[in-house]
C-alpha cells in the first residue's frame, strides 16, 4: 500500500474497522508511522471519505483545520476549566482531583477495602501510577495496604479512619451541597440552569459523548459518579 497518499473509500476502511466502528488508534498509528514525510490528516465533510496526503509546500496552514484537532484542545480546555470548580472546595480539605477519585473508589467498597489491582482498573491508571498515589497518601494516614487473608497474591487496600473522614468531607463539599451539580448545569443548560428537565437532557448528551470518545480511545476506566436521579 502506498501510504503516501492513501484514499479511504468505503471498502479501504473496512480493513481498519473493528465490529461496526473504526479504531482511531488504529488510523493514529498508520499516519504516525506511513512514511518519514509528514503527512496531513484530512476529514472531509462525507463520513465515507478519508484523505492521507503528503504535504505540499501550501499545506501548512491548512494542518490544524482538522475536526480531530479542536476537539482534543477543547477537552484538553475543559478539563483545565473544570479544576477551578473543584479545586477550591478540595484543595481545603487537603485533597486534589486526582486522591478525591481515589479516596472515593475505596469509599464505594466500605469496611471490605479494595484490592490494589481493581483499584487500578477502576481508575483507568498504570499500576505504579497507582502504587505511586498510595504510598502518598499512606504518608499521610488516610489508607493502609495489606495482603489478603484469602488470597495472598492480592493487596488490600482500606481507608483509615481519618482516611474516611478526610473524603466525606469532600463528598459533601463537592457533591453533597451541590455547588459542582450547578456550575455544570450552568455551562450546559445555560438560561435554563433552573429547568432540572433540561439539564438532565443536557448532562445525559455531554455524558454519552464523553464516554463515547473514552471507550474509542481505550479508556479503561470504570469508576461512576452517579448523578441521574433514578441512580
Amino acid at each position: 500500500m502506498d501510504t503516501g497518499k492513501v484514499s479511504w473509500t468505503p471498502a479501504a476502511r473496512r480493513s481498519f474497522r473493528g465490529g461496526e466502528r473504526s479504531d482511531p488508534l488504529k488510523i493514529v498509528s498508520l499516519l504516525t508511522n506511513a512514511s518519514n514525510s509528514r503527512v496531513d490528516l484530512v476529514l472531509h465533510a462525507s463520513p465515507a471519505r478519508l484523505l492521507l496526503s503528503r504535504h505540499a509546500s501550501t499545506a501548512a496552514n491548512r494542518a490544524t483545520r482538522g475536526p480531530m484537532n479542536t476537539i482534543i484542545f477543547k477537552l484538553k480546555r475543559a478539563f483545565q476549566s473544570s479544576l477551578r470548580v473543584t479545586r477550591p472546595l478540595l484543595t481545603v480539605h487537603g485533597l486534589t482531583a486526582a486522591r478525591f477519585d481515589m479516596l472515593y473508589a475505596i469509599e464505594l467498597e466500605g469496611r471490605s477495602g479494595l484490592a490494589q489491582s481493581q483499584l487500578r482498573r477502576v481508575l483507568g491508571v498504570t499500576a505504579p501510577t497507582v502504587s505511586r498515589m498510595l504510598r502518598s497518601l499512606e504518608d499521610l494516614g488516610l489508607v493502609t495496604r495489606a495482603r489478603s487473608r484469602t488470597d495472598a497474591r492480592q493487596v488490600l487496600v482500606k481507608l483509615t479512619i481519618a482516611g474516611l473522614a478526610r473524603i466525606r468531607r469532600g463528598i459533601r463539599a463537592a457533591i453533597s451541597r451541590g455547588a459542582v451539580s450547578l456550575a455544570i448545569d450552568s455551562a450546559l443548560a445555560g438560561e435554563r440552569w433552573w429547568d432540572e428537565g433540561r439539564c438532565i437532557l443536557e448532562m445525559d448528551m455531554a455524558e454519552s459523548m464523553l464516554r463515547r470518545i473514552a471507550h474509542a480511545f481505550r479508556d479503561g476506566a470504570r469508576l461512576h459518579y452517579f448523578w441521574h436521579p433514578d441512580e
